[in-house]
C-alpha cells in the first residue's frame, strides 16, 4: 500500500513538473511573440518619422535661391533629397504649386546637412551647341549642399529646411557622360564669368570604350574661365589621344579655378597616354596671374611625357595648390611632375609626387617662384642634372613638414643633390 503511494507521489511529481516545463516554455514563447509583433507595430515606425517642407524660387522670401542666370525653377522635372550624404527621396515637381517641396516619411533625427540637386532637361533652343547626347531626357542642373550647424527633423511637426540664416543658394550642376559632353559643360558660358559664381560637373563613366578619351575630334582642350569644380560619380580616368598634344586642361583669365575632387570614394585619373609625344605640354595648364589649380586626393595625374616643362602640371603664371592626390610616371625636361614659370606659386599640403622624369633638373618638382610643402612626399624621382625631388631653379622653397626622399640624379641616390638640388 506505501509502495503504491509512493509510486503515485512521485507520478503526480513528474506530471507537475512537465506542466510547469510547458507553462515555462508557453510563457517565453508568448513573450517572444509579443516583443517581436511591438517592435514591428507599422504605428511605431511612422512615429519616427517626420515631414519636411522646402520653398524654393528666385526670391528673398524663399528658402532656397535658384539662380536664374543657369536654370529657372519652373525649368526643373524633379528633385532628389539628401540628408547627410544618403538618398532619403526623389519629389516630382507639381505643376500647380512648384515652388513648394514636401518631402513625406523622413526619419526623425538630427542632421548637419542636407543637399538638393534639381533635374530637367535643356532647352534646344537657348543650348544649341549641346552635344545632342545632352537633350531630351533630364540632367542634373543645379544643386545646393547644406553644411553647418546641426538641425532636427521631428515626427510631430513638420520641419523647414534649410534653418535659419540665409537662404540656400543653388549652384549650377551638370552630370556628363564622356569628355565631347564635359568639353560642352566647362566651355560653354552657362555662367558668366565675371560673376565669380561656382559651378560643379559631376563625371560619370558609363562604360562606353572610347567617351573618356580626350581628343582634337571630341573637342580637344578644355580652357577653364570661370569656377569649376570638377567631381566623380564613379571612378573615372581620362585618356590623352595622340593628335591632342596641348594641354588636356588650361585654367585661363582672372577668373579662372580649377577644381579637381571626385569625392569619398571616388577617383579620377587623368593619363597622358604613356607614349613620348613629338610636341607637347603638360597634363593642365594654369595660365594666368590669377588663375587657380586645386587637386584633392582621389586624383592621379600619370604617364604624360612633355617636350615642354611640366609632364603633370605647369604654371605659366597663377598658383597650384595640391591637397592630395597622385602626380607620378610623368617626364619633361624640367619639373617632371610639376614646373612653375616665374612669380608662380605652389603648395602642397598632402599627396604624392613620385616617379615623375626630368632630362635636366627637378624630376619632381621645379620651383618657379615660391614652393611650400607643408605635407605630402616627393620620393623616387629623377632628374639627369640636379634636383631629383626639387629643384630650387634660385627660387624659394620652404618646408614645413613634407617628406623629401629617396630621389636620385641619373639614378645615383648618392648625389648631393638627389632630394633638394639647384
Amino acid at each position: 500500500m506505501n509502495q503504491e503511494l509512493f509510486a503515485k507521489s512521485g507520478e503526480n511529481r513528474y506530471i507537475e513538473k512537465a506542466v510547469l516545463r510547458y507553462a515555462s516554455a508557453s510563457l517565453i514563447l508568448f513573450l517572444l511573440i509579443f516583443t517581436f509583433f511591438s517592435c514591428s507595430d507599422p504605428y511605431i515606425d511612422q512615429e519616427q518619422s517626420g515631414t519636411v517642407t522646402i520653398r524654393i524660387g528666385n526670391s528673398s522670401n524663399s528658402r532656397i535661391l535658384v539662380d536664374t542666370t543657369t536654370a529657372e525653377y519652373e525649368d526643373f522635372s524633379h528633385y532628389d533629397f539628401f540628408l547627410n550624404g544618403t538618398h532619403i527621396a526623389t519629389i516630382p515637381v507639381d505643376p500647380s504649386d512648384p515652388l513648394v517641396l514636401t518631402i513625406p516619411n523622413v526619419p526623425a533625427g538630427t542632421y548637419n546637412s542636407f543637399s538638393l540637386r534639381a533635374y530637367g532637361e535643356l532647352d534646344p533652343a537657348i543650348y544649341t551647341t549641346a552635344p545632342a547626347s545632352m537633350l531630351g531626357s533630364p540632367i542634373l542642373r543645379a544643386e545646393g549642399v547644406y553644411d553647418g550647424s546641426s538641425f532636427d527633423v521631428l515626427s510631430d511637426a513638420p520641419t523647414t529646411l534649410p534653418p535659419g540664416g540665409s537662404p540656400l543658394q543653388m549652384i549650377s550642376a551638370m552630370e556628363v557622360n564622356s569628355w565631347r559632353e564635359l568639353h560642352w559643360a566647362a566651355s560653354s558660358p552657362i555662367v558668366p564669368a565675371a560673376s565669380g559664381r561656382q559651378e560643379v560637373i559631376y563625371l560619370n563613366d558609363t562604360g562606353s570604350p572610347g567617351d573618356w578619351d580626350a581628343a582634337t575630334t571630341s573637342g580637344g582642350t578644355i580652357t577653364i574661365n570661370r569656377h569649376i569644380t570638377i567631381k566623380a560619380v564613379n571612378n573615372v580616368t581620362i585618356t590623352r589621344v595622340m593628335g591632342l598634344y596641348d594641354p588636356l586642361f588650361i585654367v585661363d583669365t582672372v577668373n579662372g579655378k580649377l577644381i579637381l575632387n571626385p569625392g569619398p570614394g571616388k577617383t579620377l585619373t587623368i593619363d597622358g597616354g604613356g607614349a613620348p609625344l613629338t610636341t607637347g605640354s603638360a597634363l593642365i595648364r594654369v595660365n594666368q596671374g590669377d588663375a587657380v589649380l586645386e587637386m584633392y586626393e582621389g586624383v592621379t595625374l600619370q604617364n604624360n611625357i612633355s617636350t615642354n616643362n611640366g609632364g603633370g602640371v605647369y604654371m605659366f603664371f597663377g598658383s597650384f595648390t595640391m591637397h592630395g592626390g597622385n602626380i607620378i610616371n610623368n617626364g619633361a625636361p624640367s619639373g617632371g611632375g610639376v614646373a612653375g614659370n616665374a612669380g608662380t606659386a605652389f603648395t602642397m599640403n598632402g599627396g604624392t609626387i613620385s616617379s615623375n622624369k626630368a632630362s635636366t633638373s627637378g624630376g619632381g618638382v621645379l620651383v618657379g617662384y615660391i614652393f611650400t610643402m607643408n605635407g605630402g612626399t616627393i620620393s623616387g624621382n629623377d632628374a639627369g642634372i640636379s634636383g631629383g625631388g626639387v629643384s630650387r631653379g634660385g627660387s624659394f622653397f620652404q618646408n614645413n613638414g613634407g617628406i623629401v626622399t629617396g630621389n636620385t640624379i641619373a639614378g645615383d641616390p648618392g648625389d648631393p643633390d638627389a632630394d633638394i638640388g639647384p
